[in-house]
Parts: structure tokens; C-alpha cells; sequence
């Protein structure tokens, strides 16, 4: 009761002339000055100071403070010190020593002597750290430095980094932010050395103007090759839709590199991605959506691929591009999708030649019923213009309507359904120069497909065995064609097909329909929990005509070894060539912090005279405290690995780090480019980091 009647009395007393608030177990007073002892607690300016023993003047306005000093604004920082002097009058603090903890980021400052004036602190011979303070693992020392409380902003002079005790890095300024916020600011760069490119840096800048869209800005110097500026912009415009765009431009310092044949002595180009919902489906009624999906690549040459950052993933050897723009509104019983695509070659001079698809529209009606439950139908209209700027353009219509009955027998366990399946094209050609010598084709076809499945399912004390059988029958009903569509001069039977010729305008088979019949089979195997282990599917077409040919019989399998351990195959056997036409095979664990998987794919495709055969790898385990990544990619057929990645990384709550060794296949402009890096990459969360990369070679093929 004492003590609470003397912390009112004062408080009353003090505030007279300051806003301080003073509670302590013993107080003092001798003229203007007041003493405090015992666990002293004062309130002034948003802090709140404890220590051992406190004097205040009245007549200065100096508040001393002694002994266990806590100082701290609210969730803001802490303060711990021996010695505190407040001046109220012109708003100075005065520490000796000083450790302040910023909560927000986690870091904290000590200093032999520190002032404050405000919220800015002026500190001298300190450290600053954001590790254990006991045994810091990094931390940066400095003769002196400011530290803005209200900005969150560090500026510090005459610095050393030191790992451990370790010094291994001086600089005459360093200045950062401890907001973690999003914000505005210069991100961790990068420097590597080439032996073909001298020495490589990029600095990249970040700007956060407000929450709807922000910029990457990516300063590039080659000082044996040149410079170039590269953006991204990554934006929000409503709450269903949001894009990015990426654009760069690079300049060559010589008209051409001897070693790597530059075509270009400029590189540019731009992507533009983005996707959305509900633009105009609110002006229907009903269940109705509307997507828009933007996928935009144009670059003036392969060479602008390679100058891009290296990234932590395997590099896209492709140099074909493909631009798309689709649209699409549906609802419950319609869709109407607008499509666009524009191919680009890399590797070509130009594209005057390349047949594009600008535009497409399709019409889609959905399943319905006919008159009663067990007929339905439905319908697909889609016409396509395929476009150039010199030789033949094309535009193409067709019709798709089947008409389909199905019931089912024996209490639902045999299901069959009989469709009638109606086609129409319709193709015309326009020649660039006003000339053309290819037909316009018409194509008529009616064919019927009986279908026939059955599905049964039976369960076991610890799993359930699902069993799907299933067989069609085509018959190829009424067939008409007429010019483009009668292949009169065999052209579409080429491997090889060149510009200007029919074959270009070929898509899907107008070749006459066969008797067909086509057996799958399909089991599944689940556990208690309705958890799949075991999936096996077996299909096999067959033409039926003059000579009953097989098609290619495919064996899929899938096997959950373990919870974490999964095996799968995928087989393709060409019954004519007596031949393996597909394999794919995988094995994949993951579990305990450990991705691994194994892979092989072979394929024979004849008809674009294309074989593969290669191997892949990954691995990538969590310890917690390490990631380690392996990733390797073989040729069988060259026999040489083609891409290849080794990488450690370590974060802990102060600090990360990224050893990365790389070997990887780039596309240039003349052939490919296989180069060979060392990449290291350190980061002292929250303040900076930094990022090297050392060519270790760069071979063309």
C-alpha cells in the first residue's frame, strides 16, 4: 500500500513537468532531485525502462539510470545496458554499455557506448548479428554506425565480417534495412568468372510500390562480351486474375564472337504470362465461367535463352517456342473456346514460312439427354485458320456429333452403349501471291462403335480388388471424300514432309476408317483405407480388314512397394516391327525428408525419324538442418550426360548458404553449349547476401 501511494504521489509530482510515470520499492527526495531503489520502473515516451536505482533532476530534466538496465517499446526492441542517461528536454539517450535486440528481424547491436537522439541511435565500436549473441556464427563489426528505429534502416562504417572470430571481409560502408516487410531495395547480386566472358556480375533491384504489383530489375556486366538490363514484373489486377511480364535486352561488344559464333550483336526479347477468371460471365445467368490464359515467348534469337540467370533447375534445351492465347466461357451444358498459337524457331532466319494458328474457335456441347435417360448426345464445331506470310494458308472446318444409347444388364454388371459417330470437314486454301494449285476437300464420314465394360469389386479382410474389363467394336459405316481429302499424289504418306506441300495441312488421320476393336483391361488393388497399391492396365488395338493387324499392346503397371517406395512402367510393343515402340520405367521414394527417383525413357518414332533413349536421376534429402540435391541426366545413344547438378544447402535461423556445382546443355544460335560452373551463394538473414559463379570450362558441340 506504501509503495503504491509513493508512485502516485511522484507520479503526480514528476508529470508536472514531463510525461513520466515512476514506479519503484523505495524513493528519495533531496531538493529537485528524486531517488529510486528497488526493482525501478519508469514509464516515459512509449518505453519502459527497469533497472536497480534511478535519480532525476528537475532542474536539468536528466534522468540516470544504474544497474540491470531493460529498456523496450512495446513488441518493437529491447534495450539491456549498466548505464542509461535520459535527457527529457531535448529528447538524448545515452547508453553504456548497450544491446539492443530488434524483434522484428530478429538482430541485435552491441556497443560499447551508444546515443540517441530520437528515434535514431548513434552507435561506436559494435557488433551487429542476428545469431546466438553467446557464440555468434557470423557477425560484423564497425567503428561506428546509425540504426533508425522508425525507418528501420542501418547505415555503418569501417566494417569487417567475420565467420566465427574469423575476419574475412572489410568494407569502408554498409547499409541495410531491418524491415522484413515487403519493400523497396537492392537484393543479393551475383559474380562469377568465365573464361570465355570474363567476369560476370548482375545486380538485381527489387521495387515494391504498393500490393498489387512489384519489379525485379537485373543489371548484367560480361566485361569480355558485353551488358544487358533485364525486367520482371509481376502484377495483380482484380482478385481472380493476376500476370507476370519478363523482358531483357543484352548488347554484344563485337560484331561476332570467333569462339561461339554470336548471330546477333543484339539479344532481346519478352514473356508475357497471365491468367484469369470472370471478365463477362457475370453478364449471363446461370452457372457460367470464363478463363483467359496468356503464355507470350518472343525472343530474336537462342542466344537471348542462355543469357538468362542460371537457376537451381536444369535449363530448357529447347528452340522451339510456341505463343499461346486461349479464352474459354462455359457453363453447365456449353463451352466456346477462342485459341491462338504462334510457333517460332529459333534457329531459323526467319518466319515468313511457319504455318501458324491464328486463329482457333471451338464449340462444344456437352452430354445431354435425348428424349429419354438412356440416349444422349453431343456436338463439337471447331474451325481453324493455319497462316503464314509467304505460301499456302489454310482454313479448316469440322463437325463432330455422336449419338450414343447405352443401358445396362444382369443387375448392372455388363454395361453396353451404341454410338453413331458423325464427322464433317471441310478444308480451303489461299496462296500468298493470289495462286494455288491445291483443291479445296470436303470429308464425310458415319461410323458406329459398340462398347462393352463391366466392373466388379471384392473385398478382403485388409484390401479391395477392383476389376474393369471393357471392349468397342468400330464399324466403318459411310465414307465420302473429295479433293484436298483423296490424297490423290500419295503426299501424305512421306516421312518427310517440307513447306508448301499437303502434308502440312494433315491433322489427325483422314485415312479411310477400319474395323476396329479395341480390349482393356484394368485391376486395382487398395488397401483398408481405400489407399491405392497396386494399379495394372493392359490395352490392345486390333484392325480388322483383309489381314487382322495388331497395334501397339500396352502394359502399364504401378506398384506402391512401400508407403514410400513406388515402382512404374509404362510399355509400348509394336506387334508389326516386332519391336519395343515406348518404354518409360521409374522408381521413386519419398519419405523422411528424402526425394529420390530413378528413370529411363526409350521411344521409337520412325515417322519423324526420331529415337530416344536416356536416363535421369534426382535426389534431394532434408536433414533439417542440410539440403542435399543430385540430379543427372544420360544419353544412352551419345553416350555423354547431358545435364548434371550437385548442390548442398544450409539454413539455420541466422544464416543459409548454396554450394552448387552445374553442367549443363545451352542452346546458342550456331550449335549448343555445354559449360561447366561452380556456383556459391551465402545469405546473413536478414541483412545481405551474395552470390559467385566460376566457369570452370565451356566446350561447343
Amino acid at each position: 500500500m506504501y509503495k503504491t501511494l509513493v508512485a502516485f504521489f511522484l507520479t503526480l509530482l514528476v508529470m508536472q513537468a514531463t510525461d513520466l510515470e515512476l514506479i519503484c520499492g523505495s524513493v528519495d527526495s533531496n531538493g529537485s532531485v528524486v531517488s529510486a531503489q528497488d526493482d525501478v520502473n519508469v514509464f516515459y515516451d512509449e518505453l519502459l525502462v527497469s533497472s536497480s536505482s534511478m535519480k532525476y533532476d528537475r532542474n536539468s530534466s536528466i534522468i540516470d539510470f544504474e544497474g540491470d538496465i531493460r529498456l523496450t517499446k512495446g513488441s518493437e526492441f529491447f534495450i539491456a545496458g549498466e548505464r542509461l542517461q535520459i535527457n527529457t528536454q531535448e529528447q538524448t539517450k545515452s547508453f553504456e554499455p548497450l544491446f539492443l535486440h530488434q524483434k522484428q528481424s530478429n538482430l541485435w547491436f552491441s556497443a560499447t557506448s551508444a546515443k540517441a537522439r530520437g528515434p535514431v541511435y548513434e552507435l561506436e565500436d559494435a557488433i551487429v548479428s542476428s545469431c546466438n549473441p553467446l557464440k555468434p556464427e557470423w557477425k560484423i563489426s564497425y567503428s561506428s554506425g546509425q540504426y533508425d528505429t522508425e525507418q528501420k534502416w542501418v547505415d555503418l562504417y569501417n566494417i569487417v565480417f567475420y565467420a566465427g572470430d574469423v575476419p574475412f571481409f572489410y568494407l569502408p560502408y554498409f547499409a541495410f534495412s531491418t524491415d522484413t516487410t515487403r519493400r523497396s531495395g537492392f537484393l543479393i547480386p551475383t559474380l562469377g568468372i568465365s573464361a570465355t566472358e570474363g567476369i560476370v556480375y548482375e545486380q538485381p533491384y527489387y521495387i515494391a510500390v504498393d500490393n498489387s504489383w512489384d519489379m525485379e530489375i537485373r543489371v548484367q556486366k560480361r566485361t569480355d562480351r558485353g551488358e544487358g538490363l533485364f525486367t520482371d514484373i509481376r502484377f495483380v489486377d482484380s482478385a481472380t486474375s493476376k500476370g507476370k511480364i519478363a523482358m531483357g535486352y543484352f548488347h554484344e561488344l563485337n560484331d561476332d564472337n570467333e569462339t561461339f559464333g554470336w548471330s546477333n550483336k543484339e539479344h532481346f526479347g519478352i514473356d508475357i504470362d497471365y491468367d484469369g477468371t470472370h471478365y463477362i460471365d457475370s453478364w449471363f445467368k446461370g452457372d457460367v465461367t470464363d478463363k483467359l490464359f496468356t503464355d507470350i515467348q518472343l525472343y530474336n534469337d537462342v542466344d537471348y535463352v542462355s543469357l538468362q540467370s542460371r537457376k537451381d533447375t536444369l535449363i530448357d534445351t529447347s528452340t522451339f517456342l510456341t505463343s499461346r492465347i486461349n479464352y474459354m466461357i462455359y457453363g453447365e451444358s456449353n463451352y466456346l473456346g477462342l485459341y491462338t498459337k504462334y510457333f517460332y524457331d529459333m534457329t531459323a532466319d526467319t518466319t515468313t514460312n511457319t504455318l501458324q494458328e491464328l486463329p482457333q474457335m471451338q464449340y462444344h456441347k456437352y452430354v445431354d439427354n435425348l428424349f429419354w435417360d438412356s440416349l444422349s448426345y453431343s456436338f463439337d464445331y471447331t474451325t481453324t485458320a493455319r497462316k503464314r506470310v509467304n505460301n499456302v494458308n489454310a482454313y479448316e472446318n469440322v463437325f463432330t456429333a455422336p449419338v450414343v444409347f447405352s443401358t445396362a444388364l444382369f443387375g448392372d454388371y455388363l454395361n453396353i452403349s451404341l454410338s453413331e459417330d458423325i464427322s464433317l470437314s471441310n478444308i480451303n486454301f489461299h496462296q500468298t501471291d493470289g495462286n494455288t494449285s491445291f483443291e479445296e476437300g470436303n470429308f464425310f464420314n458415319v461410323s458406329q462403335t459398340l462398347r462393352v465394360n463391366t466392373d466388379v469389386m471384392k473385398k478382403y479382410e485388409e484390401n479391395i480388388h477392383a476389376i474393369r474389363f471393357g471392349a468397342s467394336y468400330l464399324f466403318p459405316g459411310t465414307e465420302s471424300k473429295s479433293g484436298f481429302y483423296e490424297n490423290k499424289e500419295g503426299q501424305f504418306d512421306d516421312e518427310t514432309c517440307t513447306t508448301g506441300e499437303l502434308c502440312e495441312f494433315v491433322q489427325g488421320s483422314i485415312e479411310p476408317v477400319d474395323k476396329k476393336v479395341d480390349v482393356e483391361f484394368i485391376q486395382y488393388l487398395f488397401d483398408a483405407k481405400g489407399q491405392e497399391w497396386f494399379y495394372h492396365k493392359v490395352a490392345q488395338p486390333i484392325t480388322i480388314e483383309d489381314n487382322t493387324t495388331f497395334g501397339s499392346l500396352e502394359n502399364e503397371i504401378r506398384i506402391k512397394l512401400t508407403d514410400n517406395v513406388t515402382l512404374y512402367n509404362d510399355t509400348f510393343y509394336d506387334m508389326q516391327t516386332d519391336k519395343f515402340a515406348k518404354v518409360s520405367s521409374s522408381l521413386s521414394y519419398n519419405g523422411r525428408g528424402l526425394t529420390t527417383s530413378l528413370g529411363h525413357l526409350f521411344q521409337d518414332q520412325p515417322q519423324i525419324n526420331r529415337f530416344s533413349d536416356y536416363y535421369t536421376f534426382r535426389l534431394k534429402y532434408n536433414s533439417g538442418k542440410y539440403t542435399y540435391i543430385l540430379e543427372h541426366a544420360y544419353d544412352n545413344l551419345l553416350k555423354e550426360g547431358r545435364n548434371s547438378i550437385v548442390g548442398l544447402k544450409m539454413k539455420k535461423r541466422c544464416w543459409s548458404y548454396e554450394l552448387q556445382f552445374s553442367e549443363r546443355v545451352i542452346p546458342t544460335s550456331s550449335a549448343s553449349l555445354t559449360d561447366q560452373y561452380l556456383s556459391f551463394r551465402i545469405n546473413l538473414i536478414p541483412i545481405a547476401g551474395v552470390g559467385y559463379q566460376h566457369e570452370l570450362s565451356s566446350e561447343q558441340k
